[in-house]
């Protein structure tokens, strides 16, 4: 049966369309693979399902890998099976046990000795600045007949000696040295102006000793967390802060309370005298575990 020319053009049309379609596959295959020759559809086709294989099992591996890490984290208790079995119930217990709590730490606080003697220190610093806040103004001006613009001159010079105290107290953040000393030193130094500062006999002695006092008293409070960090440790330096803030309060709320009924009862005089010996009293504390503290580092330092 002779062909005619419509069957002809059909077939060559149809040929024309498979060459396109193939070419089309082979060239979208090789964009796949990465490859800039054409290569087989079969070849390519193999190259695919080895990467999807590489990619699940990369996914999994990952999967499996967090999920040991996340185990290991939680305290050293329960380890992954190499099988993908689960945690037996014993270890689950363990971990259930040694998980920490509030209960826990704070019992671990309370039966510190450190932390008895920061908060006792805590009583003591912070009335004796808070009686000092409130009763050397009126005092000074009385005993040594300052004029309004000299008053205001103290409380200038006071406030700048502050903002001296708490810069260095960050520039020598970044050195290493006893802060529990530095600590005893500072609360001793500004207890014993708070003693001096009630015997001035001239306004210039007066500013120099409150530029003392507030230096002194930014470097101790600047440095507070950092005693407690190197005290506690980190994990619980949240709850032993709000126990020092507790003793701070509770200090401000029954020293102040306490020295200003003896300045009423006496003189100011006395009064400040007083808040004086409680901030030297305050700072007597830390000395034991100042000293506990040096020992321990001496003895550190002389094992090989």
């Amino acid at each position: 049966m002779q062909a005619t020319p419509t069957d002809e053009i059909l077939r060559e049309s149809t040929n024309e369309l498979q060459e396109e379609a193939e070419t089309s596959i082979v060239q979208e295959a090789t964009g796949v693979c990465g490859s800039s020759c054409q290569i087989p559809i079969s070849t390519c086709v193999e190259r695919e399902s080895v990467i999807e294989k590489c990619a699940v099992t990369f996914t999994n591996s990952a999967f499996i890998n967090s999920s040991e890490d996340k185990l290991r984290e939680a305290e050293g208790c329960g380890k992954l099976a190499t099988d993908g079995e689960p945690i037996s119930s014993h270890s689950s217990e363990n971990c259930a046990e040694e998980d920490p709590s509030l209960k826990k730490d704070l019992l671990s606080l309370i039966k510190s000795p450190h932390v008895w003697v920061l908060m006792v220190n805590a009583l003591f610093w912070n009335a004796t600045s808070t009686a000092f806040h409130v009763l050397i103004n009126n005092y000074i001006v009385h005993r040594l007949s300052l004029i309004e613009r000299e008053a205001a001159l103290s409380i200038t010079i006071f406030g700048g000696a502050k903002l001296a105290g708490s810069v260095t107290a960050v520039l020598i953040s970044p050195l290493k040295f006893d802060r529990l000393m530095m600590r005893f030193i500072t609360i001793m130094v500004y207890s014993i102006c708070t003693i001096t500062i009630a015997f001035s006999t001239s306004k210039e002695m007066y500013y120099i000793l409150l530029s003392i006092w507030g230096v002194n008293f930014a470097l101790s409070l600047g440095n507070l967390l950092a005693v407690l960090l190197d005290v506690i440790g980190a994990r619980l330096l949240p709850l032993l802060f709000g126990m020092e803030l507790l003793a701070s309060g509770l200090g401000s709320l029954l020293g102040t309370a306490f020295y200003t009924f003896i300045g009423e009862n006496t003189e100011e005089l006395y009064s400040l005298i007083s808040a004086g010996c409680g901030g030297i009293i305050g700072s007597i504390i830390l000395l034991p575990v100042v000293i506990s503290r040096q020992r321990q580092r001496h003895l550190v330092n002389k094992q090989p």
